[in-house]
Order: C-alpha cells, then sequence, then structure tokens
C-alpha cells in the first residue's frame, strides 16, 4: 500500500464522513448515523472500517440490496428477510439487530437474517450494542462471540476473514457460545478496551478504500451559489456547501 493512501482518522471524522456517505446512496440519515457508529465500532477494535463501508454501499448504489425487510415470528425466534429478490442491506438488518439485542427479551432468544450483503456490519452493530451474544454464518464457517467486556472473539474455516466474505445467512443468538471455538481452524481475539485505547491515541487507519467512501460522501455535496455565497453557506471560501 502507498503511503499517501494510508489516513488515519479520529472518530469524529469517522462518523462525520461515513454518515454523509451513506446518504450519498440514499440511506435515511437516521440508519446512515447508525453505519457510522459501526464504523467507529469497526475503527477502535483496530481493524480498517473503509472496506465493508465500502461494498455494502457499492451493493446498495448498484441496486443489488435494498433497505425494505420482512419480519416474521415463530415460536423459539424471528426471520428477517428481503421483500424482494435483492439482497437484503447490512444497514437495515444492523438497525435491526441493534434495536433487538438492546431489549430486555426472554422469549426471543435468536433471529435468523436471510441473504445479508456484508454479514460483518451485522457483527458490528453488534459490537456496538454492548450486548453479550454469537453471530454466525456458513460462508465461510464462521462464529463471533461478545462477552460481558465487549471483548470478542472470531473463529473460522477457511481462507477467507468473515469480514471480506460476502452475501449470507447470519444468525444471532443472544446467550454467548464459547463452545466448540477450537474445532475452528483459525481464531482472533479482540481485547476491545485495550484497543479502543489505542486507536483514541492514534487515530483509526483506512487504506485504499477510503477514497471509494469519499466518491460517495461527495454526492452529499451541492455546488455554492451566489445566493448561497451571499447568505454566508460555506463561508464562500469553496465551491460547494
Amino acid at each position: 500500500m502507498k503511503e499517501a493512501s494510508r489516513h488515519q482518522l479520529s472518530q469524529n471524522e469517522i462518523l462525520f464522513y461515513f454518515t454523509r456517505a451513506a446518504v450519498g446512496v440514499q440511506a435515511p440519515f437516521g440508519i446512515a448515523e447508525e453505519f457510522a457508529l459501526w464504523s467507529v465500532w469497526m475503527g477502535s477494535s483496530g481493524m480498517d472500517p473503509a472496506p465493508p463501508g465500502n461494498r455494502v454501499l457499492n451493493y446498495l448504489d448498484q441496486e443489488q440490496s435494498t433497505l425494505q425487510g420482512k419480519l416474521s415470528r415463530n415460536s423459539n425466534n424471528m426471520h428477517l428477510n428481503s421483500t424482494t429478490d435483492q439482497f437484503l442491506s447490512a444497514l437495515q438488518a444492523g438497525c435491526f439487530v441493534g434495536d433487538w439485542l438492546e431489549e430486555d427479551q426472554e422469549t426471543e432468544l435468536s433471529i435468523v437474517i436471510e441473504n445479508v450483503d456484508v454479514p460483518f456490519l451485522v457483527v458490528a452493530a453488534a459490537g456496538h450494542s454492548s450486548t453479550p451474544c454469537t453471530v454466525s454464518w456458513s460462508e465461510p464457517e464462521c462464529r463471533i462471540v461478545f462477552d460481558t467486556n465487549r471483548n470478542w472473539e472470531m473463529s473460522w474455516n477457511g481462507k477467507e476473514r468473515p469480514d471480506f466474505s460476502g452475501p449470507s445467512t447470519v444468525s444471532i443468538n443472544r446467550d454467548p457460545d464459547f463452545q466448540d471455538l477450537e474445532e475452528f481452524e483459525n481464531r482472533s481475539f479482540c481485547e476491545f478496551q485495550k484497543t479502543r485505547q489505542q486507536v483514541l491515541n492514534e487515530g483509526i487507519r483506512t487504506g485504499e478504500e477510503w477514497s471509494s467512501i469519499m466518491s460517495y460522501f461527495r454526492r452529499c455535496l451541492v455546488p455554492s451559489s451566489i445566493q448561497s455565497r451571499e447568505s454566508g453557506a460555506g463561508a464562500g471560501l469553496v465551491d460547494t456547501d
């Protein structure tokens, strides 16, 4: 990676740019704000939030995914599906999971979300909620477990890390399941508070895909005009407000 392609950003900068990048693909502002919070969680875990963020925005921009979902229930769990033949956007799935985990429920212990475009963003939503739980999917086979201290362990089979995996059906369980993790080929552990403190000191690092996030962000900018400059918008110093 070329040095010029590296960026170190504060949490507030991640919130600002990622929120508006999502609005750039027509996501509602509330969902866009949640997406930015998950991106901060990824950065606070020592990860580059740009690659998964760019992928989920690409899916929406290319109309391969939808924000429209349908919820159904049975005696043991809930199911969330896309209402079309498109993938369900992780922006919508993650918002639902975050709300569901924060509710005090005893009857519905698990949820299955069909055909999520970027499964790891559901993990980020769960991590941001600070609720102990287990998130898993099968392509590739993996399991991410969150404990009561916000630490998390990712276990998977195959060469591809789960944070780079494509569309899959995601299961979330309220009970953290640490059993049988040793059966997986690969494991990665994040001591969240320690990593977060380091990131607060050094900034969140982003790589080559940051430029794609910025391209979506720029869609929110509008050309300046004589009237906007006279009214003080943008201080009259730039060509966009």
